[in-house]
Formats: structure tokens, sequence, C-alpha cells
């Protein structure tokens, strides 16, 4: 393979300078105040990502329970970005592409709709078990779309 041109080796900074932050996250969540979800804010249930940062967080500190209980999504999301961090800091230190990242990303856009079924079907899972756990951090019951959701599964 051909040496990395200087666009490349910027990516690639750009990546590991990003996986950097999210390892700071516990951090600046305590420096900086929360913005709140506009779904959850609306209808009182957790979008896909409620909870992430928190999860993310635990996750980092090692509480790897209380992260999956959080939001499952955010430990296959940390471990996607340290190994893609992992691999451009790699590539920049050899100095040339170890990864054909065109094919992976043609790959990525081809299987894109199975992924956003996966999604879904991870968002309903987290969403019934805030209804049932209950979650009161990721359920606001006082809103009228999770209360009757809420009744409705409650024998």
């Amino acid at each position: 393979m051909r040496a990395l041109t200087p666009r490349q080796q910027l990516i690639r900074v750009a990546l590991i300078a990003s996986a950097a932050i999210l390892a700071t996250l516990p951090i600046w969540k305590s420096l900086i105040p929360s913005v709140p979800c506009g779904f959850k804010a609306l209808t009182g249930l957790p979008c896909l990502f409620c909870g992430g940062t928190r999860a993310a967080c635990a996750a980092l500190r090692g509480d790897f329970e209380h992260s999956l209980y959080l939001n499952a999504l955010s430990i296959p999301l940390l471990i996607a970005a340290t190994l893609v961090a992992g691999l451009c800091a790699w590539e920049i230190l050899r100095g040339r592409p170890l990864a054909h990242w065109q094919s992976i990303c043609q790959m990525c856009v081809k299987k894109s709709p199975l992924l956003l079924v996966l999604l879904l079907i991870g968002w309903i899972f987290h969403v019934v078990a805030a209804l049932e756990t209950p979650k009161p951090e990721l359920l606001d019951s006082g809103k009228l779309i999770a209360a009757r959701l809420r009744a409705w599964l409650q024998p």
C-alpha cells in the first residue's frame, strides 16, 4: 500500500482526537450541564440514545452492569470508537493505511437498512425496559404517552 496523504493523516488525527475526547467524557460530563432530550420531553419515553452519556461514563469507569442498565448501545459504540482510533493511530505511526476505508464505508452504506432495523429493535427493547423496570432516570411517567404505554404493559 502507498503512504498516507496529508489529508488522510489529518482525518486519522481527527478520529483519534475524537476518541480522546470521548475517553474524557466522565470529566467533562460533570462540568457541563446536560441538555434534555427533546423526544423524552415530548413523550416521556427515552429515545434511542437516552442514557447513552451516563452509560458511556459508567462503562469508562468499568461499571458495565450499570452501563447496560442505562443504554446497552453505549458499549458497542465505545468498542467501535476504540478500535477505529487504535487503527488510525497505528496507520499514522506506520505512515500507510492498514484498512481499505473506502470499501468499509461502502459496505456500511449497503448494510445501513439492516443497521436501522437493528437500531429500531434495540430502541423498542430500550423503551419496554424503561417502562417495565421502571427506570426513573430514563422515563417520565407524568407525560401522557409514557403513562398510557406503562398502563398498557402493566397487568
